[in-house]
C-alpha cells in the first residue's frame, strides 16, 4: 500500500498550516494528487515516524507498515531536497528513519516499500535491515530488467522481495487476456 497519500490525509491539517510542507513544483509550494511531501523538512518525517508508531501500537500483531510514496512523479524539487539524493536515496532514507523509530518501540518491527516508478533504481544510501524492497516486475524506470534491480539493491543491503505486476485493476478490470502483462510473451521478457 502506498503511504506518503494516506500518511498527508491523516496530518491534512498540520498541512494546512504549514504550505512549505508540500513539494515545490515549478516553483511554487501547492497541494497536489499522489502527493510526494518536502521530505527535507524534519516535521513532515515526523509526521510519518508518528503515523507508523500509531499503527504499531493500533495493531501488535502488524509485521511491518508501509513507507512506500504514491506512485508517479510530483517528488519535491526544492534545493533541500535534492541534497538528500535521487528520488530512490529520497525514499530510503525516509523509510530507514521510520524503520529504526518504530524498533525502538516495537522492535522487529519491518518497513516495507517498493522499487517501482520512479523509485525503481537502486539508491546510493546503505538499506537499513528492518526496511524490505520489493522490486517491481513491471512500472520500473530507466529500462533495467528485473534480476538488474534485484542485484543492484542487493549491494545497498536491501531484504528484496518481487512486487508482481500484471495488471492494474482501472485499465483492464482484472482481465488478464486485456492486459498486456498477462500474457506469456510478455511477462517471460522480465
Amino acid at each position: 500500500m502506498h503511504a506518503y497519500d494516506r500518511v498527508v490525509r491523516e496530518s491534512r491539517q498540520q498541512f494546512e498550516e504549514h504550505p512549505d510542507y508540500w513539494p515545490l513544483l515549478e516553483g511554487k509550494r501547492q497541494p497536489v494528487s499522489n502527493t510526494k511531501p518536502c521530505l527535507a523538512k524534519q516535521a513532515v518525517r515526523d509526521l510519518f515516524v508518528q503515523s507508523a508508531l500509531r499503527k504499531c501500537a493500533s495493531d501488535p500483531t502488524l509485521d511491518s507498515v508501509s513507507m512506500d510514496p504514491s506512485d508517479g512523479g510530483g517528488w519535491c524539487q526544492c534545493e533541500q531536497c535534492a541534497k538528500l539524493g535521487s528520488v530512490s536515496d529520497q525514499a530510503i532514507t525516509h523509510a530507514n528513519e521510520v524503520a529504526l523509530a518504530i524498533n525502538r518501540q516495537h522492535p522487529g518491527k519491518l518497513v516495507g516499500l517498493y522499487a517501482y516508478n520512479y523509485h525503481s533504481p537502486p539508491p546510493i544510501a546503505t538499506v537499513d535491515p528492518q526496511v524490505v524492497v520489493s522490486v517491481a516486475t513491471s512500472f520500473i524506470k530507466e529500462g533495467p530488467k528485473v534480476e538488474d534491480l534485484l542485484a543492484e539493491w542487493s549491494k545497498q543491503n536491501a531484504s528484496l522481495g518481487i512486487r508482481e505486476h500484471y495488471a492494474v485493476n482501472t485499465w483492464d478490470r482484472d482481465l488478464p487476456a486485456i492486459s498486456p502483462r498477462g500474457r506469456a510473451a510478455a511477462t517471460s521478457r522480465t
